[in-house]
């Protein structure tokens, strides 16, 4: 499936789809697909549909259109929610649009991308070779990438924290990460999935 995977920063696409842990959060949750994916951050997209209505969402159907006109299968896109709902409502009214008929899924992380990657604490603390508790509501923390760098500069961990979370996404437990990022994750996968 020919894919335009499409982020806000560095720590979701990496430095090119090989490296992008979203990417690598995509083949597990379609591990049936052949994926072959292009990574654009969002703010690449400039344009937006003319016309009345909310900006964000004026922005997504520009990205879901231009995907289209490029011959994608289908669009997969995060933002981090950031504490505005007006994001969230903008991806879900972008997700059931019919202004461009292309698969999609839209998603966004409650309140960050980041905090997915404090869900499965047993899995963080083996890769990074120091014992840390379970972190109480990932979706709740106030600043879940400070969290995870200084977790990070505890241990003997050598990458980057980019590498970090590539090589997070490729061992999380999946199942724990839909119950305890259910606002952020749950929802996404579910859209995923829904795209075979």
């Amino acid at each position: 499936m020919r894919v335009l995977v499409v982020g806000e920063g560095p720590h979701e696409l990496g430095d090119g789809c090989e490296t992008s842990s979203l990417v690598a959060l995509l083949k597990r949750l379609l591990p049936q697909q052949s994926i072959e994916a292009t990574c654009c951050a969002i703010k690449s997209f400039k344009q937006r549909v003319h016309g009345k209505g909310d900006r964000h969402v004026k922005k997504l159907l520009w990205i879901l259109n231009d995907a289209a006109k490029s011959n994608y299968e289908a669009v997969i896109l995060l933002i981090d929610r950031d504490g505005d709902k007006i994001r969230e409502a903008a991806i879900d009214t972008a997700q059931t649009s019919d202004f461009v008929n292309i698969r999609r899924a839209l998603g966004v992380a409650v309140e960050t991308y980041d905090a997915w990657f404090l869900a499965d604490h047993a899995k963080l603390a083996e890769l990074l070779g120091i014992r840390i508790d379970m972190i109480s509501q990932p979706e709740k923390q106030d600043d879940p990438k400070s969290l995870l760098r200084d977790y990070k500069n505890q241990s003997t961990y050598e990458g980057t924290q980019r590498q970090l979370y590539f090589d997070l996404a490729e061992v999380l437990d999946l199942e724990l990460l839909r119950q305890r990022c259910p606002g952020g994750f749950g929802e996404f996968s579910k859209r995923v999935a829904e795209l075979v």
